[in-house]
């Protein structure tokens, strides 16, 4: 028979020290539980027999005597009640367990066992105390309460840093009677006790936060926890699951002590927040100290010092400053407030530091300046570090260049628009590189009454025009282009007179006449009888979509083989260096081949060449009904504004390069194969046209940079549904690679599948979009093994190359952001336009694939973007087709995948012609670490239609209004005062409330649809001469 060792008896004296302070006794039954190192724990023991015949009393000290086994080193105790009697609430002050050996143990809570106080909690789970974190009080504290100093005071910030403060968080299920009146407990298990007229329950899902960890952690369960549902089960074991788990930086424990001054009214009962910064704009959540009433009452009482442990997130070595403020609640929320400290541990947790921030001032709405918040700077630190040796070194330094206090000014312009003016509250928040104000509530202004009052300052400018807009008079146009003549700005200075400046603009834009001569090609059936447009873009910007109905030389324009011309009018648009060509594919003969434009400057006579040579047709080449070409001598960029369908980058970037085969590479080369960070690149093959020159092998490229750094083999590979090079062929790719820096060489090839496949390269082009470079190579080589020198790889120096400036690109991570409304998700087609400080992006469609931009969804893609940061607005687009024409945006990210650098774009609303704001456009602020980068401000269009005969129109009237940052947009001119808008002799006032604002305008343009009917008028319905004018 195997006989186990006995463990050691062992008689364990437990005193328990209510707190002193009101109503902190208990009538409830309370039980302990002792754990210890080597033999578990002694089980919950009711502390029933005290040595005092009424136990638990306030300021008492209650001694109770347990029989155990031996536990040895103790570990933990859990303390609780049941809450029963007619006073539960329980203020824990300390715990002292006193062994046969005379060893004791402290366990210092100081905290409330009670539903109503504190966090609501009846049981804590006490750690005991490390003796050599016991330091003596200090002998100059101030303000402690005026009685006898505590040195377990200095222990709840090493306890805190030792346990874990778990957030419990349970998802009732919305099941018909899923709800509960049992009494609930959770040890991260959940039971009940089956109790109350409605004991069934339904749980969706607990999650648990723990910030110290870092960690929010879900536990799925619905199920039922009742007798009469389910299996009748009212306990069940909730499973953690990994993979929703939440990880974020862990928190830290702060000591916080707020030290009320001596002065008359000092102390308040308002709830004290507070902010902590780091370095580099750094900053904790904002945190209020008290959870209740009855702690606001209790803490900041004159000359005294409030004492908080809060966990909050790591700011890092350096606390720059804190802010602290009040809620400006209860009967005397005025505080006065003399110095805060905040003491923290070490990184090594060795020791401690200690920050003073002095105050002095007045939080309060009746004294001082009557503010409720301040910001503080540490004067000195004070660190107390344990050394190898054991002892305490102690080191007292003032801070060194602390951030100054500074008074900003900041002066609000309310608009002189109809309903401008606000008598809500106002706050603002300032946002720097070294942190923010926090919300500041703008209570008082310095020189008004009445704030924030309409008509604080306008500036109108005008745009003469005088001129038809119509297809039967003057050039039959029914587009103009204006540029202001002046500027008459209204202003309200601070001493409320109102300044009026009026001025000519100086040297604004030419109105240019260009001459575009249009060649179509000499082949069969290269004519077309569809309705062409063209868009003209310079350095100055485009003239827009002009649709080209009359030839200058030529009755029926665009036959084989002819040149027609057209004169376009437009503000001058600098160096040109692009044109758009497209056409609706109407009429018998759509079909078209474009052989070159030619482009004149009436003005200055410069000249303009773009060689086209491209179909325009969906039967033909590649099925384009529209096509850029770009200037004959432009070397700047000619790649698009993103990259290749997003579910590409999503394959490759977030598997790091797993398209690209590491096994293929062998030999001498696998040892120079390195890792780094994958970017995009631009691959152009041409196959030759000699009759063997097509080939079905699998192609590859491989980057060779500076000090011989290498990429794996990049496979060229083809869509589903394709394959092969053929001959003749220009086959297009993108693709994703080890970033090598600066491509020395690059060598091309294939895989030989067969013996007889063989492949005649005539031209290779690589662009690298993040370098802004573009190489193109003339091979004309052969790569087979039955051909030239039989190789079917070859290596190219790039110094051969012909290389051209394409602009940088920059990767971007877009995430897209469906409300979660009924109907939010969409089938239309979505455009986006990017601008920022350094110029804007062409209008680029968003690839709806895998079932994106659906209700309450997140869509994350890789987009490649022009080098125009810092941002500073987006615009959306759809365009109302599909089943669901409709979308609810909420919000977007911008990622800069290089810097990590955010940009936030908040709507928040449909895009719809029937919800919202009934509109298909939407425009939205880049907003910066917080930061708006554009104002917004409101647009009053005014339009005078002239004094002569037929003048008015029936159209639909749109203009465009430039400016330094960007464009409008089309605005269309719908809602006039006048219930007949554009009539003779009339003006019509629109108003374009809540736009981004343009900065200086520059110019604007104004065209109608042509369309409506002239009635019982003499008119022709669609014509019009009229002169705009608009204020912001």
């Amino acid at each position: 028979m195997l006989h186990l060792p006995m463990s050691p008896a062992n008689t364990y004296e437990v005193q328990v020290i209510t707190g002193n302070v009101p109503k902190a006794g208990t009538d409830a039954n309370v039980f302990l539980t002792i754990y210890g190192e080597e033999y578990g724990d002694t089980g919950e023991r009711p502390l029933k027999k005290s040595d005092k015949s009424n136990k638990f009393e306030q300021g008492q000290t209650d001694t109770f005597t347990i029989y155990a086994i031996d536990l040895g080193a103790l570990t933990k105790v859990r303390i609780r009640h049941d809450n029963s009697g007619n006073r539960p609430g329980w203020f824990l002050d300390r715990i002292d367990i006193t062994d046969v050996n005379n060893e004791i143990t402290e366990l210092d809570p100081e905290r409330w066992l009670a539903v109503e106080e504190d966090d609501g909690q009846l049981s804590r789970e006490l750690l005991p105390v490390d003796e050599s974190y016991v330091l003596p009080p200090s002998e100059d504290e101030e303000g402690g309460g005026g009685g006898d100093s505590n040195p377990l005071d200095n222990l709840a910030l090493e306890q805190k840093d030792k346990s874990t403060t778990f957030s419990v968080t349970i998802k009732t299920g919305d099941k018909k009677n899923s709800g509960t009146d049992a009494n609930v407990f959770i040890t991260l298990f959940g039971t009940q006790d089956d109790t109350g007229k409605a004991p069934g329950w339904f749980v969706d899902w607990v999650e648990v936060d723990a910030p110290s960890l870092g960690k929010c952690m879900t536990f799925p369960c619905g199920r039922w926890l009742a007798k009469n549902e389910d299996d009748g089960a009212i306990v069940r074991d909730l499973f953690h699951a990994e993979l929703q788990t939440r990880r974020y930086t862990p928190f830290v424990p702060y000591e916080i002590t707020l030290y009320t001054s001596d002065v008359f009214a000092a102390g308040t009962d308002a709830n004290i927040f507070l902010v902590i910064y780091g370095c580099d704009a750094v900053r904790t959540q904002q945190k209020y100290l008290c959870t209740n009433k009855r702690e606001q009452k209790l803490f900041f009482e004159r000359k005294s010092a409030s004492r908080f442990i809060v966990e909050l997130e790591d700011v890092g070595e350096i606390i720059e400053k804190i802010r602290i403020g009040h809620n400006n609640t209860g009967i005397n929320p005025g505080w006065h407030c003399s110095h805060v400290d905040i003491r923290r541990l070490l990184p090594d947790k060795d020791g401690t530091e200690t920050l003073t921030f002095p105050c002095d001032r007045w939080l309060a709405t009746s004294e001082d300046d009557k503010k409720t918040i301040r910001e503080l700077v540490p004067y000195d630190i004070f660190t107390e570090k344990y050394m190898k040796d054991g002892s305490l070194r102690q080191v007292y330094k003032e801070v060194e260049e602390p951030l100054d206090i500074v008074l900003y000014s900041v002066q609000i312009f309310t608009g002189n628009v109809p309903g401008a003016g606000t008598d809500a509250r106002v706050y603002i928040t300032i946002y720097g590189d070294l942190g923010d104000t926090g919300e500041r509530y703008l209570s008082k202004s310095e020189n008004r009454t009445n704030k924030f009052e309409k008509g604080t300052g306008t500036e109108t400018l005008t745009f003469p025009c005088d001129r038809w807009l119509a297809t039967s008079e003057d050039d039959k146009k029914t587009i103009r282009e204006l540029v202001p003549y002046d500027i008459f700005t209204e202003k309200y200075m601070k001493d409320g007179s109102l300044r009026q400046v009026y001025k000519e603009v100086e040297e604004p834009l030419d109105i240019v006449l260009y001459s575009v001569q249009i060649f179509t090609g000499n082949v069969p059936g290269a004519g077309t009888d569809a309705r062409v447009y063209i868009t003209i873009y310079g350095d100055l910007g485009d003239t827009g979509e002009r649709y080209l109905s009359k030839s200058e030389n030529r009755t029926n324009k665009f036959e084989k083989g002819t040149a027609d011309t057209f004169i376009i009018e437009a503000a001058d648009l600098g160096v040109i260096y692009k044109i758009k060509l497209r056409h609706d594919n109407t009429k018998w003969c759509a079909d078209w081949y474009v052989e070159k434009v030619e482009i004149w400057n009436d003005t200055n006579e410069d000249e303009f060449l773009f060689l086209c040579g491209r179909w325009l047709s969906l039967k033909k080449e590649d099925g384009r009904l529209e096509r850029l070409f770009y200037e004959k001598e432009y070397t700047g960029d000619r790649s698009s504004n993103c990259s290749s369908p997003a579910d590409f980058w999503e394959i490759t970037l977030s598997s790091k390069m797993a398209d690209i085969d590491v096994a293929t590479v062998t030999g001498p080369m696998a040892d120079y194969v390195q890792e780094g960070p994958v970017i995009p690149y631009y691959v152009s093959v041409t196959t030759g046209k000699h009759k063997d020159a097509a080939t079905d092998s699998r192609a590859f490229i491989l980057l060779i940079g500076e000090e011989d750094k290498r990429s794996n083999r990049i496979w060229l590979d083809f869509p589903r549904g394709k394959r092969g090079f053929s001959c003749g062929s220009v086959e297009e790719f993108y693709v994703a690679g080890l970033d090598v820096g600066i491509i020395k060489k690059i060598e091309l090839g294939h895989d030989g599948a067969s013996p007889e496949s063989c492949w005649l390269v005539e031209e290779l082009c690589l662009a690298v979009p993040t370098q802004g470079t573009k190489y193109t190579l003339h091979c004309n080589c052969w790569l087979a093994k039955d051909r030239g020198d039989g190789v079917t790889s070859r290596v190219f120096d790039l110094l051969d190359a012909m290389v051209v400036n394409i602009g940088v690109k920059v990767l971007y991570e877009m995430t897209v952001w469906t409300g979660d409304v009924v109907g939010g998700g969409t089938d239309s087609n979505i455009f986006m336009t990017l601008y920022g400080i350094n110029g804007s992006t062409e209008e680029v469609q968003l690839d709806k694939k895998k079932a994106r931009f659906e209700r309450e969804q997140n869509d994350t893609f890789i987009m490649e973007i022009l080098d125009i940061a810092p941002f500073t607005k987006m615009r959306i687009r759809i365009d109302g087709l599909g089943s669901r024409p409709e979308w609810f945006l909420e919000r977007i990210l911008l990622k800069n995948m290089n810097t990590g650098e955010l940009t936030m774009f908040y709507y928040g609303d449909w895009l719809s012609q029937r919800k919202g704001k009934k509109t298909l456009v939407c425009e939205m602020c880049a907003v910066i670490d917080g930061e708006e980068m554009m104002e917004w401000t409101s647009y009053t269009v005014s339009v005078k239609t002239s004094n002569i005969l037929g003048a008015g129109t029936d159209a639909n009237v749109f203009i465009i209004i430039f400016g330094e940052n960007g464009d409008s947009g089309t605005l269309a001119l719908k809602q006039s005062a006048n219930w007949n808008k554009f009539e003779r002799n009339n003006t019509d006032k629109f108003n374009f409330p809540d736009m981004l604002s343009l900065g200086h305008l520059c110019k604007l343009r104004v065209w109608h649809d042509n369309k409506g009917s002239s009635g019982s008028r003499s008119r022709s319905g669609s014509g019009w001469e009229g002169r705009p004018q608009f204020s912001s």
